[in-house]
């Protein structure tokens, strides 16, 4: 059994937030939390001690890096609106997802110093910790590969009270959904959260196989003010949980509390109730972080003038949505051969862990370009190989 090291408040906000600047949050683990860690708050109220304002480096809704900044009041409005759509409050938080991640921070450790009940951080490849308590009532905050760790571990499960599985609400495997109401028999929910680091939780649904539609929290408003049933639009989202106003091009848009474009397409089913038709742009959310794809389109662009890049969209089992990088350049098997492995360590040296290609393709063709010289995509009678670097 792997140990499970316990922190105490001083060792966790030495952990989490960077050296030297003791409210920026760290955009990765230092290796020594990347193994389980702990921390009990028990009944002190250490979430009041934590930064009176938290910075956080995070990709947004633009998949663009970028610091923004949320004060301890919003963040403590973030657990509150989470802690409203829980169909049992839990007494016990276990998650997969960083703290280092806006959604891992606010709904897994921020959640548990505030309501005062035990935290711990887990990994996939060991799966769900021990169990320490009767009574148990207990939040999984998940990732989208879990639902493998929600297989294997299922008999962890069995002796609660109540489990809650927590997912944001990016791209969901029908493994992941397949998983969670498997388990029902054993008093199991799956919850969803759909949101952003800048606006916080947005929307929330109970996860099934035959998907509902994402219900508005209830302190944040639609902008423009109007909801017309069918119309396609643009979410647009205001609430105090929200940081700091963008630029904004329509004049309608005009309300005294910050407001946050998502980007993402809906369709409003009701007066707060919508479903998610897809993005403005070609961003796509990889465990729970957007990743413009244009722009890696561009970095490799840059970083390899020798050869044209396609970025594509594709579908993950393990993350929910993914991505094919496509290449073509002139030059022997063996020029090939080298550009595709730098292609793969230029992206593991740049980007976050989770940021990695589902596969490398040397396209035989040059690509499709815009009249201003843009590459938008394959060619239609394009045959797109995989390098053979073996």
């Amino acid at each position: 059994m792997t140990d499970v090291r316990a922190l105490s408040f001083d060792e966790l906000v030495e952990e989490i937030f960077e050296p030297g600047s003791p409210n920026f949050l760290r955009s990765e683990f230092p290796d020594s939390l990347r193994s389980p860690w702990s921390f009990d708050a028990g009944a002190e109220p250490f979430f009041s001690r934590l930064p009176g304002t938290i910075y956080f480096s995070t990709s947004g809704s633009t998949g663009r890096p970028k610091v923004i900044s949320k004060t301890l009041r919003q963040v403590d409005l973030e657990v509150a609106a989470v802690s409203g759509c829980m169909p049992e409050p839990p007494n016990e938080v276990i998650s997969f997802a960083p703290a280092t991640h806006a959604f891992g921070f606010f709904c897994g450790l921020a959640f548990a110093l505030r309501h005062g009940i035990p935290y711990q951080y887990c990994t996939i490849s060991l799966g769900i910790g021990p169990i320490n308590r009767s009574e148990r009532k207990l939040l999984i905050v998940a990732l989208p590969a879990a639902y493998k760790v929600i297989e294997r571990d299922r008999d962890k499960l069995s002796g609660n009270d109540h489990t809650t599985i927590l997912q944001s609400g990016g791209p969901i495997s029908t493994a992941y959904v397949d998983a969670v109401v498997d388990l029902a028999d054993l008093a199991v929910n799956g919850v969803e959260i759909y949101g952003s680091t800048e606006a916080g939780a947005i929307a929330h649904r109970r996860t099934s196989s035959f998907p509902n539609d994402w219900e508005l929290f209830s302190d944040l408003e639609v902008l423009p003010n109007r909801t017309e049933a069918d119309l396609l639009t643009e979410l647009i989202v205001s609430g105090p949980r929200c940081v700091q106003p963008r630029t904004v091009s329509a004049e309608a848009i005009t309300n005294a509390l910050p407001h946050v474009r998502t980007g993402d397409l809906v369709r409003f089913t009701g007066e707060r109730q919508f479903a998610l038709c897809g993005r403005l742009d070609r961003v796509i959310q990889i465990n729970g972080a957007n990743t413009d794809l244009d722009f890696l389109q561009e970095f490799l662009n840059r970083r390899f003038s020798q050869a044209e890049f396609y970025v594509a969209a594709a579908s993950d089992t393990l993350r929910g949505a993914g991505f094919v990088v496509h290449f073509h350049c002139r030059g022997s098997r063996f020029v090939i051969q080298r550009l595709w492995r730098e292609i793969g360590r230029a992206l593991h040296e740049e980007f976050p862990r989770n940021v990695y290609p589902l596969e490398i393709h040397y396209s035989t063709s040059p690509f499709r370009k815009s009249s201003a010289g843009k590459i938008t995509g394959l060619l239609s009678a394009e045959v797109s190989n995989r390098v053979d670097v073996a």
